[in-house]
């Protein structure tokens, strides 16, 4: 049970989500254990299964935001002939900027240099997370200058608006409440809330595409993960007032259905 000062809550709203009317944002049955580096590695393979639609057996593999880099790490394990983490700070307990004969995690973009060009990008989870749009065109088309001519990129993209897209789960397991619930009941809800950053894209295929297209990849296709909105989004006049508050008027059920919108990038 969240203990919370109901004081900044509206005590209606605050009974509806504690009640089981309220449903999660992630299975609890996925949300992966933030101190088990066993459930990361599992994790890791389950990311490549779900992306990659090749082997990445002698490919020279370049992980952008690789996070705490377990993802990098199982690329090597499947044999990548290089596989290379990229990212802007050093996260977790695995070794940085140690290299072994085919894998490196790094924070240094010329590291990234040397070792290119690449079979294979990932970008999984990052473009939302980027300072700003003309930063994460930056980033596409850095990838773009260090990819194979014949490179794929397999990026996935969560967006801000999705039941999830708060990244609040671990912190309060509740779809949409980075949407429909004010700072203040947020900050009330969920002690020392400090969210990460992420763009407020309200037509995020339109950015995606955007993004993409502007760094100078063509978009081979695009796929929408399937989603669902449970029936208190549509019949709870306050939360569909939230909801309608959140998208200017409109309560725009078809923007925020797909969890998740997956793009496999070409260089021609």
């Amino acid at each position: 049970m969240l203990k919370v000062q109901k004081r900044n809550i509206d005590p209606k709203l605050y009974s509806l989500i504690q009640s089981p009317r309220w449903p999660f944002a992630v299975n609890p049955d996925e949300l992966c254990p933030p101190t088990s580096e066993l459930e990361k590695s599992r994790r890791a393979e389950g990311v490549i299964e779900v992306m990659i639609e090749k082997s990445v057996k002698g490919c020279r593999v370049l992980d952008i935001g690789c996070g705490e880099g377990h993802t990098t790490m199982e690329f090597a394990n499947q044999e990548a002939a290089f596989a290379i983490g990229y990212d802007i700070v050093q996260e977790g307990v695995l070794k940085w900027e140690e290299a072994s004969w085919n894998k490196l995690l790094t924070t240094d973009w010329n590291k990234v240099v040397e070792n290119a060009p690449y079979d294979i990008i990932m970008v999984h989870d990052v473009i939302d997370h980027m300072a700003s749009e003309p930063v994460a065109i930056d980033v596409m088309k850095k990838a773009f200058d260090v990819a194979h001519r014949r490179a794929r990129v397999f990026a996935r993209c969560h967006p801000w608006m999705t039941r999830h897209g708060g990244h609040l789960y671990q912190e309060c397991n509740k779809a949409w409440i980075h949407l429909l619930l004010k700072k203040e009941e947020l900050e009330t809800l969920i002690p020392g809330y400090n969210p990460p950053h992420i763009l407020k894209f309200k037509n995020p295929t339109e950015a995606y595409d955007r993004i993409f297209v502007a760094a100078g990849w063509t978009i081979r296709y695009q796929t929408k993960a399937n989603g669902h909105v449970e029936e208190i989004f549509y019949h709870e006049p306050m939360v569909v007032e939230r909801l309608k508050e959140a998208f200017d008027g409109t309560a725009r059920y078809m923007m925020i259905i797909n969890p998740f919108l997956d793009y496999v990038l070409v260089k021609d």
